[in-house]
């Protein structure tokens, strides 16, 4: 399972994310915005950092 998210804000509970991720309950995450650094030192990321 994967979680999409590409709304604005924090809609998601990030901490939440993290701790989802760290135990195997979801495959993985897109996400349009961060509002904390917690996924820095996740160990598969790929962040794209972009600007328009």
């Amino acid at each position: 399972m994967f979680l999409i998210n590409t709304a604005r804000g924090s809609v998601v509970d990030e901490k939440a994310l993290v701790r989802a991720l760290d135990e195997k309950w979801i495959k993985g995450a897109g996400i349009d915005v961060i509002e904390d650094e917690l996924f820095f030192n996740l160990p598969a990321q790929v962040l794209n950092l972009y600007k328009f």
